[in-house]
């Protein structure tokens, strides 16, 4: 596997994984709660800076300072994790077994927890495995100090080795299964030695505080935004059957298992190796082989309750890493019952941790058990023995072919390649933005959202963020994203590319961004994106947005508009409307007049026909269903122009029923999709038992519209025998509904000047609010002065000059620990403005000074202090411990002698 990166010279390899061209940029994030440079700002545990994983980045900037080559980086970091790995299980096994000298079992169960399916399946994204190298050093840590053997030290490497683990986070679920274990190893010491229960106490506590300071810098970010921690952890269920198909327990017993075995897309195997392991005979031998030798020692060799404790916990790791599959998924479904028991929703990932664990050390301890019999044996058993030995580590090779091979840096969207090499056009357009203006965000295009592919040999998670060193607005968030502003973002590009747009640049000035990338490397077939001459062409189409450069696949272009990531407006614009309440309604029908009520048409035996009331206000429509697919169309006949842009109907369903609408056009029939389905849908079927409106966009019908068409029928449930019904009330045809296109399509017209207006939703207000900012003066074409004196991205010194009561409009997404105050008085009204942004309404007039501020930095700053105090407290009791003092003046001496001896 190492061979093959020098093999692949330059070129990285795959996995949502990706190491930045310029690790240090990332180091000026350390001390700042809010980040600024991802989709107009997030809060900074969601853009994972700051977080444990500051230590990775201090590492690649490290490597890159001496090699100045990403792929080193990545070797290093490889290799690095490996090592820890080995040494850690050679560690550990040392601890357990209570033998300081090396042994052939320790060298195999260093090997094994190294080499193994497990690992094979990500070490291609190391940053998953380093929480697995750290558990034998945490494990073998607290053993090492349980035992009596320096509190101090040994509390004080616990805490660091678990503070490395959560480098992965906020995926930390093999964290939390070290703690599991460090707290297992305790209660049994607890239990086994009474005598030196409050040593042991004192160290587990030492441990935890020492790990709580470590980790205080961004615990205190995490404690400030726990909800969203939560609602992000609900988003993929652990019992998604996605995520258990592949694992059974033929699998799992294999330390096989992940969503990805067997799987892919658009033809192409995630993991192009995988079917190696169901189909090749000898690597299925070999797996099986496996468990079966790693059980064996129970079996054959004598009685031991640690053994014994091990097989159980590997026996528990495999059925629980089947998820919920039989025939033991019900265990899997009581863990899920545990609070918090979302962060293990992969489970093969989190608990063949503690099944590698559990084989390396029986391996070990099977090895040695035929090492011993080989030297009190005679000749043939000795041979035999040693045949043994061989067979395991033959086992343990073929079953890690893929890693020892090479073969797992194969690129799976481009099987003909190893790995990716990065195009240096990307680093030649960043340092060119860079040079003109190192604020100005980028715009990338076409929308490739959380995952991306290139025609270069890349597919994974959204790139830009590490390619360029501008803040980047990408919707590239993904599934940790907190950012309000994460709708505004895709409305901006569905507008654009439904040809909505023709000032796009007053658009992104709303949002601050000054600069338009278009990416023609970005492989729009795989995702099914509109193609690179789609995205010219509209891109020609705007007034103000003008090409600047062209490097290599990339096409830069300038807003032409003005931009500023601090606007103040004396007066703001409110879009009118609700879904409920549509503003700037062409037409309302009441469903009395004119609608009719088609035969009813079935898959099977010809139905009875529907009826049609109107009755308490609604027009009701009943229709018999037998146990198979049934509609009827109610229909109108009508005759509109093309150009409204919203159709709205208020109706009810009752269960099973639903609707869908078709409308009738010069050029053909036109399905309509809503805006807002129902949480009951099937294609454009709605049941609207719970939700009493659908919106539908009718502005791209590019014809007179003939006749609506709402079929109604049981389509969600085909199998219903009964009466289905359906009940409208009434119909608009407006052009607002008080949503972001609204907000898009109101500042492109020629009177809004991005440099002077505000604009908001009133979804956004409380009522009160609502009333105040519609009384604001909007007749003038001024705006305050604004002179930014100083700013980070939580604290910005603003010195203001205004005639009028204005809007302070901060360009970053809307988080409500944002605050201004003028001159030291109490925070100004905050609120929503520009779709996405944080607002404050100004009421002083005259030359002020404004002071914006992020609460949560506080406390971060708060968590940084106590980071360093805890390190400065170890340190001090490190250079004044007798022994640690005693240990650096012997191997000082030790090396001056060995240096005089050379």
């Amino acid at each position: 596997m190492v061979v093959s990166w020098f093999q692949n010279g330059n070129s990285q390899f795959l996995g949502d994984f990706f190491v930045p061209s310029n690790p240090f940029q990332y180091l000026s994030r350390f001390s700042q709660s809010w980040d600024p440079n991802l989709d107009f700002g997030i809060f900074s545990l969601f853009s994972l800076f700051p977080t444990p994983r500051i230590i990775l980045v201090a590492f690649y900037s490290g490597i890159f300072v001496v090699t100045g080559s990403s792929v080193a980086v990545e070797l290093f970091l490889v290799l690095t994790i490996l090592l820890l790995a080995y040494f850690g299980m050679r560690y550990l096994w040392m601890v357990i077994m209570q033998a300081p000298g090396t042994s052939l079992g320790q060298a195999i169960a260093g090997l094994f927890f190294v080499v193994n399916p497990f690992v094979t399946l990500y070490i291609e994204n190391p940053v998953e495995i380093i929480a697995y190298a750290m558990i034998p050093w945490c494990l073998g840590f607290t053993l090492m100090g349980l035992r009596g053997f320096g509190m101090l030290k040994y509390s004080v490497l616990v805490s660091a080795c678990l503070t490395i683990s959560l480098i992965t986070f906020p995926q930390v679920a093999i964290s939390i299964i070290i703690v599991t274990g460090m707290v297992a190893i305790f209660a049994g010491h607890f239990l086994r030695k009474p005598l030196t229960r409050m040593k042991q106490a004192a160290f587990m506590i030492s441990s935890f505080l020492a790990t709580v300071g470590l980790n205080a810098y961004w615990l205190s970010l995490a404690l400030t935004k726990t909800s969203l921690f939560f609602e992000n952890y609900g988003k993929v269920l652990p019992s998604s059957p996605s995520l258990n198909m592949q694992n059974t327990i033929f699998a799992t017993s294999r330390l096989l298992g992940d969503w990805s075995l067997l799987a892919g897309y658009a033809g192409r195997l995630y993991l192009p190796y995988s079917p190696t392991y169901y189909s090749d005979s000898l690597t299925v031998i070999s797996t099986s082989a496996i468990p079966i030798l790693a059980f064996a020692i129970v079996i054959l060799g004598p009685f031991n309750k640690r053994n014994i404790t091990i097989a159980v916990a590997s026996l528990l790791g495999i059925i629980l890493a089947t998820g919920t599959n039989p025939p033991l998924g019900f265990a899997y479904g009581l863990f899920l019952s545990i609070p918090g028991s979302s962060l293990f929703r992969n489970p093969p990932r989190y608990f063949l941790s503690v099944v590698a664990l559990g084989y390396s050390i029986l391996l070990g301890v099977f090895v040695n058990f035929f090492v011993l019999k080989s030297r009190a044996s005679s000749s043939v058993h000795r041979v035999s023995s040693l045949g043994v030995i061989l067979l395991v580590v033959l086992a343990i090779a073929f079953a890690s072919s893929p890693m020892i091979s090479g073969e797992i840096t194969r690129n799976w969207y481009d099987p003909s390649m190893k790995g990716y090499q990065v195009p240096s056009y990307y680093s030649e357009a960043s340092n060119w933005m860079s040079s003109n203006n190192s604020a100005g965000r980028i715009f990338m295009l076409p929308h490739t959202g959380i995952y991306m592919a290139t025609l270069w040999g890349y597919q994974g998670g959204n790139v830009y963020p590490y390619l360029f060193a501008n803040p980047i607005i990408t919707s590239s968030g993904g599934q940790y994203s907190s950012s309000s502003a994460s709708d505004l973002i895709n409305s901006v590009y569905d507008e654009f590319y439904a040809n909505h747009t023709t000032y796009l640049g007053k658009v992104l000035s709303l949002l601050g961004v000054s600069y338009v990338i278009l990416d023609r490397s970005v492989d729009t077939q795989f995702y099914n994106l509109p193609p690179p001459q789609t995205t010219l062409s509209l891109l020609g189409n705007q007034a103000d947005i003008e090409p600047v450069g062209v490097f290599g696949d990339l096409i830069l272009y300038r807003n032409t508009e003005h931009v500023s990531v601090f606007n103040g407006a004396y007066g703001i614009s409110m879009i009118d409307g609700s879904p409920t309440n549509p503003a700037s309604v062409v037409s309302v029908d009441d469903f009395r007049n004119g609608w009719q009520l088609g035969p009813s048409f079935s898959d099977g035996v010809f139905p009875a026909n529907g009826s049609l009331t109107f009755e308490s206000q609604h027009l009701v429509v009943t229709l018999p269903a037998n146990g198979q697919y049934v509609f009827a169309e109610l229909y109108k006949n009508v005759d509109f122009a093309p150009g409204v842009k919203y159709l709205i109907v208020d109706a009810h369903t009752t269960n099973p029923a639903s609707i869908a609408l078709t409308l009738n056009t010069l050029r053909g029939e036109v399905p309509m999709y809503a805006e807002n389905p129902s949480d009951e849908t099937q294609l454009n079927h709605y049941q609207l038992t719970n939700q009493s409106y659908l919106v539908y966009r009718i502005d791209g019908v590019s014809s007179n519209v003939t006749r609506i068409r709402f079929a109604i029928s049981d389509e969600l449930d085909k199998s219903y025998s009964g009466t289905l019904a359906a009940e409208f009330s009434t119909l608009f045809f407006a052009n607002q509904i008080g949503d972001l296109s609204d907000m898009i399509g109101f500042v492109q017209q020629s009177s809004f000047d991005p440099a002077v207006n505000a604009v908001t939703l009133p979804t956004f207000l409380d009522p009160p609010l609502i009333n105040i900012l519609s009384t604001m003066n909007s007749s003038t074409s001024q705006s305050p002065d604004l002179t930014v004196r100083e700013i980070d991205s939580t604290s910005v010194t603003i010195e203001a000059r205004a005639s009028h009561p204005f809007v302070l409009a901060y360009l970053t997404s809307f988080d409500e620990s944002f605050t201004a105050q003028v001159d030291g008085s109490p925070p100004a009204l905050h609120f929503h403005v520009d779709g996405f942004a944080n607002g404050w309404l100004i009421e002083n007039t005259g030359v002020f000074t404004i002071q914006i501020g992020f609460a949560t930095q506080r406390a971060f700053l708060i968590g940084i202090a106590i980071t360093f105090a805890t390190i400065g407290l170890i340190v001090g009791l490190f250079l004044f411990d007798t022994s640690a003092r005693s240990t650096v003046r012997s191997v000082l001496i030790k090396r001056w002698r060995k240096a005089l001896g050379g």
